[in-house]
């Protein structure tokens, strides 16, 4: 089994993505101080364009009502499965590039 450099803690927070052109609404499933493990669910008509290993991604998610969190991360690995009850989901993992210091204290306080 792999071993991780950081702890991952479970939480589920709303994100919104960004990749090139495109935005998703997306869930984010678990956190640690290198990464994110998130998701994002469509509905089977419903398409997603550059979502691949190696593509930079933008993220903004709300900690409080009047404060947010702004993330540039590098996918590192993306799953998709079929769910006849939900849709497609795409799971992605992400590693953090250069985390800024409310990130680390938003885990910190998780």
């Amino acid at each position: 089994m792999e071993k991780r450099r950081s702890e991952r803690k479970q939480v589920h927070i709303r994100v919104k993505l960004n990749v090139g052109d495109n935005s998703y609404d997306a869930f984010i499933n678990n956190v640690s101080y290198e990464g994110i493990g998130m998701n994002i669910i469509l509905a089977p008509e419903e398409k997603v364009d550059g979502i691949l290993p190696n593509t930079i991604l933008g993220l903004r998610f709300q900690t409080n009502p009047a404060d947010g969190i702004t993330l540039k991360c590098d996918i590192k690995w993306v799953n998709i499965s079929s769910d006849k009850s939900v849709g497609i989901i795409y799971m992605i993992g992400s590693e953090i590039l250069d985390p800024p210091a409310e990130y680390k204290h938003f885990i910190k306080n998780l």
